[in-house]
């Protein structure tokens, strides 16, 4: 961990024709974040009460419509939604929202005409233009014709709809994560909470309120209904800055556990202080005569050479800061707070590889890219705070898990064998029948020398990729390692 630290839902489902936000949109992984969102008790099941409760409906006033859409998922009608049953409703809801928009296909050519469309979709009360038909009717055409050849195939009607879903979905996963920051749990946001996005100084204050009523609260307040539909009313921008400043929070969180899982492994006194002892029994006696624990004593503020989660954790603050963000910041050269591909690639020059086109190597785009988080091709602090503070997290999990695992190390020899390895991760096969963790070893441990040895340093950098390859083994592996 040392020398890596110094390295480095269903609102979409009322069936409304507004503009689509993508054309080829990720529909899985969005319905795959939503269901996580949802399922707040993991158990892989959701009730149509959780569903409303993300919504921010209550059940005994919401409308039999709803209702009605909400049942298609429930496939055995066990009062559980499971993933797969989330799936199947999705794909039921599109193919009989496309029928129901294809319905007045007239002359049954398997396309609309506006003339076609605007039956389907009649419009009383609205403003005619000298065509004869209303503005929402030609903007709800205009939003399916997508090749703009003045007819609407099914094709292009269901992919708008799941475009539809799409956007929507991303304003319930963003109300699910913005509502973590409702603290009395009273199911509504003050200024206050809010201002927790910000930072504690001033104008975080202003900032809080600003976004409280750019969302839509009234009277100091947020309610999660009101949020949901008023994260359509942020532009890219703000929606981006918001979607940071949330994972800036989580990650911030994911630190703290990371760090007490940390102690859980290593404070072997119970103490909640981590001492040179310690650190050094983790890490090996070789690591503090090389003197690589010297970065994490310096956490150490008050010098008793004990380490508190408090130090810890400012210091690792601190460390990305210094480190990570401002260093990166100061190759800001007209000072515009964001980091164009030129102004990064001057400060991290790669001479000895071949340049693309544009003059940047494959290291410095890939470098570049994993910091533009919102893929906006310009790189903010609030990015680079992001990223750095997902690195540190990656990097205190993995020593925590790899410490976890040493624990089996029975010969204490600081490598761990087959048998060990496997005692070590039998857990995991639980979880997971299939993994293979003889194939894992042989493709962990990278010795020539030593076949059937597994250093610390191989087992942290294994883990370090499962983390970013295969995310939920690394979720389960880390549960299991306490």
């Amino acid at each position: 961990m040392i020398q890596q630290l110094t390295q480095l839902v269903l609102t979409a489902l009322v069936f409304a024709a507004a503009p689509a936000t993508a054309s080829t949109p990720n529909a899985s992984a969005a319905i795959d974040a939503v269901y996580r969102a949802l399922d707040l008790d993991r158990d892989r099941a959701i009730s149509i009460p959780q569903v409303l409760d993300a919504l921010g409906l209550r059940a005994d006033i919401v409308s039999p419509r709803i209702m009605q859409i909400l049942s298609l998922f429930d496939g055995d009608s066990d009062g559980q939604i499971t993933r797969a049953e989330f799936v199947k409703g999705h794909e039921k809801f599109a193919r009989q929202q496309t029928a129901r928009v294809m319905g007045t296909d007239g002359d049954g050519n398997q396309k609309l005409s506006l003339k076609e469309y605007a039956l389907g979709m009649p419009d009383p009360k609205g403003h005619k233009l000298k065509s004869g038909y209303t503005e929402r009717q030609v903007a709800g055409f205009n939003a399916f014709d997508v090749d703009k050849d003045g007819f609407v195939t099914a094709a292009e009607v269901e992919n708008h709809i799941v475009a539809d879903m799409v956007d929507h979905y991303d304003g319930i996963t963003l109300g699910h994560r913005l509502f973590a920051l409702d603290a009395d749990g009273n199911r509504a946001l003050s200024v206050a909470e809010l201002q927790r996005l910000y930072g504690a100084k001033a104008p975080s204050l202003a900032q809080a309120a600003k976004l409280l009523t750019k969302l839509g609260g009234k009277a100091g307040t947020l309610t999660r209904q009101r949020a949901i539909a008023g994260f359509e009313r942020l532009s890219t921008t703000e929606r981006d800055e918001l979607k940071l400043r949330l994972d800036r929070r989580e990650v911030s969180q994911q630190i703290a556990a990371a760090v007490q899982q940390l102690y859980a492994v290593s404070d072997v006194d119970g103490d909640a202080e981590l001492t040179l002892a310690e650190l050094a029994s983790m890490y090996g006696q070789d690591a503090l005569k090389e003197g690589q624990l010297q970065l994490i004593l310096s956490f150490d503020a008050n010098k008793d050479r004990r380490l508190n989660r408090a130090e810890i954790l400012e210091g690792l603050r601190k460390f990305a800061d210094a480190r990570m963000v401002t260093r990166s910041m100061a190759l800001d050269v007209n000072a515009d707070g964001k980091l164009t591909m030129q102004e990064y690639a001057l400060g991290f020059p790669d001479p000895k590889s071949p340049k693309n086109d544009d003059g940047y190597t494959k290291a410095q785009i890939a470098g570049f890219a994993a910091n533009d988080v919102n893929g906006d091709d310009k790189v903010t602090r609030l990015e680079l705070e992001v990223v750095a503070s997902r690195n540190i997290t990656m990097i205190l999990r993995s020593t925590a898990t790899a410490a976890a695992a040493f624990r089996f190390d029975a010969n204490k020899d600081r490598v761990l064998n087959r048998e060990e390895f496997k005692a070590a991760f039998a857990g995991w096969v639980k979880r997971q029948p299939a993994t293979d963790l003889d194939g894992r070893y042989a493709s962990w441990s990278s010795s020539i020398d030593k076949a059937d040895a597994l250093t610390w340093t191989e087992l942290e950098r294994a883990l370090q990729r499962l983390m970013r390859d295969e995310p939920r083994a690394f979720d389960i592996v880390v549960a299991l390692a306490k």
